[in-house]
């Protein structure tokens, strides 16, 4: 027969998997997150810029001296770029920039848009 500490001991590490299992899940879905807004990104500025410009912004982005920044500032105002993606993807242009997680996903978005090179097919949009 199992004392009342084995079962607290029990619930706790119960609890402890459920939580570590919603925290990957939680991982899993701002990863997911992350890719999609970056293709809606990558989207919406190939929407804006012309083939020329989008070359320019690409080759400025291979250069060392802009890995900690977009070239794509230089020919549009990006931010609204972004703004565009994200109101598709959430369903609003709400976006609270003192949310660390919100920053996050917006950085971490651009960040993967850029190295690749804003490469996106239709396909992957889920329109």
């Amino acid at each position: 027969m199992k004392t009342q500490q084995d079962l607290i001991d029990d619930i706790y590490t119960s609890l402890t998997a459920a939580l570590d299992l919603i925290d990957a899940n939680s991982r899993l879905d701002h990863e997911a997150s992350v890719k999609k807004l970056a293709k809606m990104f990558s989207w919406e500025l190939r929407c804006a810029l012309t083939e020329e410009e989008m070359a320019e912004v690409i080759e400025a982005n291979r250069e060392p001296e802009n890995v900690g920044t977009c070239a794509s500032h230089d020919v549009c105002d990006a931010n609204m770029v972004m703004i565009e993606a994200w109101t598709k993807f959430f369903g609003v242009d709400d976006i609270n920039f003192n949310d660390n997680e919100q920053c996050r996903l917006w950085n971490e978005a651009w960040d993967l848009a850029k190295a690749d090179e804003f490469a996106v097919k239709w396909q992957e949009l889920d329109r």
